[in-house]
C-alpha cells in the first residue's frame, strides 16, 4: 500500500513565498513566487517574476518592487509566465521571504521541472532578435541507433542532453564524452543500458530523465554523494534500486517519479510487441491487453506465411488476412468495458501490421507496396474502429 500523501510540501513552502535560484543561461539569479498550493494534487502555483541579478539577493529588498515576467515571444501574447510545478521546492531554490501573492487566479498550465529563469532567458533572447530555442550551444540531441556525437558540437560543452533511439547505451562512453552535463534525459525503445552506474560521474547533474531502457541492476543506481545537486528524477522502469535511495530526498529538495516497473522477462516477451504501450494504459484491461497482443502475434504468422507464397496469390490471401484483423478487433473493441479503439490505438493497430511487411521487405529487398495496400484494404472492409 502506497503511504498517504502528506498534506504539506516536503520542503517548507507556502503562498507568497519568493524563490530566488542561481540560472547559468542567464548570468546570474532569477526569481519567482509561489502563488498558490494544491494540496490534493502536491502542486504548488509558481508566477516567473521579470527580476535577474549578477548578485545572490539576501532579502526581498534586493529585488525591488516585485513584478510579474509577461511573456511576449512566440504566441504567448502578453501572458503572465505563470505553471503548476510538482510541490517539492527543488535543492537550488531558496526562499528569501513573502510577500502578498501578484495574483490571485490559477494557473491553467502544468509542467514537470520548476524552471525558474527559464522564461526571462528566452524572452530576452527574443528581444535580441533570436527566437530559435533549440540553436543552443549549452544543448545537444542524439539521435539512434549509436551514441554519436554530432559534427560541430564540443561536448565538453554541453550541458543538456537529449538521446532517444539509441539501441545499446554504455553509460561509461556517455558520461565520459558528456562530462559537464546538468541535464540528461533517455529515451529507449527496449533499449539496453549498460555500465547505468557510471553515471555516477556526471557530478553536476541536476535532472534525469530515463524510460525505455532496461539491463539495469540494483547496485546501478544513481547516488546522493555523487549527484549532490540532482533535484529531479523521472525514471520509467529503471526503478527499484533508485526509488529507494531517492524518495527520502524530497525533504531536501529532489522530486522523484517512478512509473511502470517490469519483470526482466518483461523486456524478452515484448521487444517484438508492436502493442506492448498497451499494458497498463489506462482504459485498458489486462485481459483485454492479453488478447490484443495474441491477436496481432497470430495475424503476424499469417502475413508472414502468406510472404512465403507464390507472388501472384499474396494480395487475395493479405487482404483476406486483413479482413479477419479488422474482425478481430471489433470483437476485441465491442468485449472491452469502455471504448477501447480510440484514435491512438486504431494507429498503433496499422501501425502493427504495416511494421511486419515493411521489416520483411527490408530483410528481403523486396518492393511489397501492392502487398500492403492488399492487407490495409481489407482491414479497412471490415473494421468498425
Amino acid at each position: 500500500m502506497a503511504p498517504p500523501r502528506s498534506k504539506t510540501p516536503p520542503r517548507p513552502l507556502t503562498p507568497g513565498d519568493v524563490v530566488v535560484t542561481l540560472h547559468v543561461d542567464l548570468g546570474g539569479w532569477a526569481a519567482a513566487q509561489v502563488t498558490g498550493l494544491d494540496a490534493a494534487e502536491a502542486l504548488a502555483d509558481v508566477l516567473d517574476l521579470d527580476w535577474s541579478s549578477p548578485t545572490r539577493p539576501e532579502s526581498l529588498a534586493d529585488l525591488g518592487a516585485l513584478r510579474p515576467l509577461f511573456r511576449q515571444a512566440g504566441s504567448w501574447g502578453g501572458q503572465r509566465s505563470h505553471c503548476h510545478y510538482p510541490w517539492v521546492l527543488p535543492r537550488s531554490c531558496t526562499v528569501i521571504g513573502t510577500a502578498t501573492p501578484l495574483s490571485a487566479e490559477s494557473s491553467q498550465s502544468y509542467g514537470l521541472g520548476w524552471g525558474i529563469g527559464d522564461a526571462l532567458h528566452r524572452e530576452r533572447l527574443a528581444a535580441s532578435g533570436r527566437t530559435d530555442w533549440n540553436d543552443d550551444p549549452a544543448q545537444a540531441s542524439i539521435e539512434g541507433p549509436e551514441l554519436k556525437i554530432p559534427d560541430g558540437v564540443d561536448a565538453l560543452t554541453i550541458r543538456r542532453l537529449y538521446v532517444n533511439g539509441v539501441a545499446r547505451l554504455d553509460a561509461a562512453v556517455l558520461a565520459a564524452a558528456f562530462p559537464n552535463l546538468t541535464e540528461l534525459r533517455l529515451h529507449g525503445e527496449l533499449g539496453e543500458l549498460a555500465n547505468a552506474v557510471a553515471l555516477n560521474q556526471l557530478t553536476r547533474l541536476r535532472d534525469l530523465s530515463v524510460t525505455g531502457y532496461f539491463g539495469m541492476t540494483a547496485a546501478d543506481h544513481v547516488t546522493l554523494a555523487s549527484t549532490p545537486e540532482l533535484e529531479h528524477v523521472d525514471l520509467h522502469e529503471y526503478a527499484t534500486a533508485m526509488h529507494r535511495v531517492w524518495r527520502p530526498e524530497a525533504a531536501n529538495g529532489t522530486y522523484l517519479s517512478v512509473t511502470g516497473a517490469r519483470k526482466p522477462g518483461w523486456v524478452a516477451e515484448n521487444r517484438d510487441n508492436p502493442l506492448r504501450a498497451w499494458d497498463a494504459r489506462e482504459g485498458v484491461g489486462e485481459r483485454t491487453y492479453q488478447k490484443s497482443v495474441a491477436q496481432f502475434r497470430k495475424t503476424r504468422r499469417q502475413i508472414l506465411a502468406a510472404l512465403d507464397g507464390a507472388p501472384g496469390d499474396r494480395p487475395a490471401v493479405l487482404e483476406r488476412i486483413g479482413s479477419e484483423y479488422g474482425e478481430a478487433f471489433n470483437a476485441i473493441d465491442d468485449a472491452a468495458s469502455n471504448d477501447l479503439i480510440m484514435t491512438e490505438e486504431r494507429e498503433e493497430l496499422y501501425a502493427a501490421v504495416v511494421g511486419v511487411l515493411d521489416a520483411a521487405a527490408t530483410e528481403s529487398g523486396i518492393d511489397l507496396t501492392a502487398e500492403q495496400q492488399a492487407l490495409l484494404d481489407g482491414v479497412d472492409a471490415t473494421r468498425d474502429w
